[in-house]
């Protein structure tokens, strides 16, 4: 009878959930709807091209590799008589954000044994700031939160039970990730290096053995767009031709002058737009030759001015973490607002940061919470040298969400994370002694 009520009480609180996030995201969606018109970074016009020609491009007779591919492609499925409509966009964000609600909750009941840690942390999610401005937003960063959530589940099913169709799955989702946000390039190591060394007693076989499958699934995933790139512009791309503008965006003279000058209004990027049609009138005609000279111009901006690229990529390091959202564009302009914003997010880091000390001296929880963290140190170490803004965290948040419920509730109950890593490692022992042959039945 206890275990039915506890079961119908956590359904209930999960079923909650995820109605906070339908719920505030469609009235988000529905106050700030012409916002969906806007298309900042072309993604909406790369999907009616899909939707009209077949071409992922600018234009019908211009294929691209400037931007992602997974985000405007899924806009394409929705379009009708080639146009992506409001309607379409804001449903898909609102099932991403309820899915990414969702998938916190499940996370934190498993990673930390509560249900009310759970529904914290779920709702955290849900009523995110940062979360429901990018839904309104025709941009990556709502199809990115999911799949960091996607990829967390999927890593934590492997993790208890690590078989090849728990590992292909997992490696494809990490594909996806990367063809929607080419930044989860360098998480993707992370997670395999994770599956590898898991198990510190494996052998080096055993390790490969672990990686394969997820690595097999990433492949599969990611080749199409591999040969597609090397099809049509005649070599290898990765991921974009869009890094070497980024990287030129955050260290050129301009920017590294306005630090300098230790100006406090925001940098006017327009200021580096004769640069860059320099180089458009130069190498325009090769995407991804353009793509190599922005590189090239900004190591050489970073080599020339040291000093410079070490001060601005702390400044950026700052902006990735700042609590209090920019007013640009008339967005975020009312200062009680940026204030209560800024309240929210000290809060939560705060309790985030408690959460962190809760997993001192527990192996086994930081085993489970290895890919969450390493997600973390990949935003962080990308962006010292990338361009960045507060919204580069958005598909860390409900990592940030989780920790945050460890620290306000999970921590407050002191067995939750033991109780939750001796059932780990009696998970462990009784595989170990399955492969051993000494099991029951």
């Amino acid at each position: 009878m206890t275990d039915a009520f506890h079961g119908r009480t956590a359904l209930c609180c999960f079923l909650a959930t995820l109605l906070v996030a339908i719920a505030i995201r469609s009235a988000a969606i529905g106050l700030l709807r012409n916002r969906l018109d806007e298309d900042p970074d072309s993604y909406a016009v790369l999907a009616e091209q899909i939707a009209r020609f077949g071409t992922f491009g600018f234009a019908a007779d211009r294929p691209t590799a400037y931007r992602p591919p997974l985000y405007p492609l899924t806009l394409s499925l929705m379009a009708v008589d080639g146009r992506v409509s409001r309607a379409a966009v804001g449903g898909l964000h609102i099932a991403l954000g309820a899915f990414a609600a969702g998938g916190t909750w499940v996370l934190a009941s498993r990673w930390i044994g509560s249900t009310r840690a759970a529904t914290c942390a779920g709702i955290l999610v849900a009523v995110d700031p940062l979360l429901i401005n990018q839904s309104v937003l025709v941009m990556t960063e709502t199809l990115a939160t999911a799949l960091v959530v996607a990829v967390l589940l999927l890593a934590d099913a492997w993790r208890r039970r690590p078989r090849v169709r728990s590992a292909i799955p997992l490696g494809a989702a990490l594909a996806l990730g990367v063809l929607c946000r080419p930044t989860f390039l360098a998480w993707v190591p992370c997670v395999f290096v994770w599956m590898a060394f898991g198990d510190s007693a494996a052998s080096w076989r055993m390790r490969i053995r672990r990686v394969g499958p997820a690595a097999i699934g990433f492949l599969i995933v990611m080749a199409p767009w591999w040969i597609r790139n090397a099809a049509r512009f005649g070599e290898f791309i990765a991921t974009t031709t869009h890094g070497g503008y980024t990287l030129l965006l955050a260290n050129n003279d301009s920017f590294y002058d306005h630090l300098a000058a230790r100006d406090e209004n925001s940098w006017d990027a327009s200021s580096l737009d004769p640069l860059v049609r320099r180089l458009e009138r130069d190498y325009g005609s090769n995407d991804a030759e353009l793509d190599r000279a922005h590189s090239r111009l900004a190591w050489t901006t970073m080599a020339r001015r040291p000093a410079m690229a070490v001060w601005s990529a702390a400044r950026r390091e700052v902006e990735l973490w700042n609590p209090m959202p920019r007013a640009v564009e008339g967005r975020w302009s009312s200062v009680p607002i940026r204030a209560g914003i800024a309240a929210w997010y000290v809060l939560q880091f705060a309790m985030a940061i408690r959460g962190l000390f809760a997993l001192r001296g527990r192996s086994q929880a930081w085993s489970a919470w290895g890919p969450a963290w390493a997600l973390g140190l990949v935003l962080v170490s990308v962006h010292s040298l990338y361009w960045t803004n507060a919204r580069m965290r958005a598909p860390f948040e409900p990592v940030i969400a989780l920790a945050a419920a460890l620290g306000g509730l999970g921590a407050c109950r002191p067995t939750t994370v033991r109780d939750t890593c001796s059932t780990t490692r009696r998970s462990a022992v009784r595989r170990s002694a399955e492969r051993r042959g000494l099991a029951d039945g």
